[in-house]
């Protein structure tokens, strides 16, 4: 069984986000949802979409897997 922990998808998509020099506001402004949302899935609050989430891995640079998979 596959599980997503949601704090380690936020934690990550923080990282690559902070990694790229780019705040809440731009990458929410880029996803047209509100800075409170990013918050929420960054601190694992929320369940980031499939949509967020392919979107966010093309400004992030990375790939889904990267974000979704533990580090091995």
């Amino acid at each position: 069984m596959f599980f997503l922990d949601l704090i380690m998808i936020g934690s990550r998509i923080r990282g690559f986000r902070n990694k790229q020099k780019i705040s809440q506001q731009r990458l929410a402004d880029i996803l047209k949802v509100n800075k409170s949302r990013i918050g929420r899935i960054e601190r694992g609050e929320v369940e980031v979409t499939a949509s967020e989430l392919l979107s966010m891995s093309d400004i992030l640079k990375v790939k889904v897997e990267d974000i979704l998979l533990p580090s091995s």
